[in-house]
């Protein structure tokens, strides 16, 4: 992972509340409206979808990129999410049970999942991507945020949707393209990557 800016969590929650309105979601589109009328949209997101927000302790955010496949495969999900209602419906409950996002991409490629007839948003990127290559397919102003966990590793807090196709598409062999993501970590300087890169 290469850190290449600073940033703010602020800049990550109102790129949220613009791709949410793009999205055509309705409460995204009346929430990015309040935003430009200068409502704060970090406290909308704590408000409407706290768990899109890093951990309190994880308050510097940079701009990252991931340089190799091995990073986006290593990274984690939430430890709720491997076994969640959308998971079972899906029947992509791993076992035995993993966070690595390489291995629930890896399960989802093995049982058949980007080959159903769902309309999820995850098999729609999978398709168009793996078609057109991944050169570009995250746009620098609709990031992931990513953050450090607390045994040390890298946990996807909000971009899963995108980053699980990504990874899949790597693992059937498509050429790797820098993905650009935001990286929140703890406010200290021996911590922080951010922080070592800049000083």
């Amino acid at each position: 992972m290469t850190i290449l800016d600073h940033s703010t969590v602020q800049e990550y929650a109102r790129q949220f509340w613009r791709r949410e309105s793009e999205k055509g979601n309705q409460d995204g589109i009346h929430t990015f409206a309040d935003i430009e009328r200068g409502a704060d949209p970090v406290e909308a997101l704590r408000v409407k979808h706290s768990y899109k927000l890093p951990r309190p302790r994880n308050s510097h955010v940079c701009i990252a990129a991931f340089t190799s496949r091995e990073e986006i495969e290593n990274l984690l999900v939430h430890e709720y999410m491997p076994n969640d209602k959308w998971m079972q419906e899906r029947e992509l409950v791993p076992s035995p049970f993993t966070q690595r996002l390489g291995t629930l991409a890896r399960i989802c490629l093995d049982r058949g999942y980007f080959t159903s007839q769902r309309d999820d948003r995850q098999i729609r990127h999978y398709r168009n991507w793996k078609k057109k290559g991944l050169r570009d397919v995250i746009r620098n102003d609709e990031r992931p945020l990513v953050e450090v966990s607390d045994s040390g590793n890298i946990e996807i807090v909000d971009g899963w949707e995108r980053l699980l196709p990504i990874a899949a598409i790597l693992l059937e062999g498509l050429a790797f393209e820098t993905i650009q993501v935001f990286h929140a970590s703890p406010s200290t300087k021996h911590t922080c990557p951010c922080a070592t890169a800049n000083s």
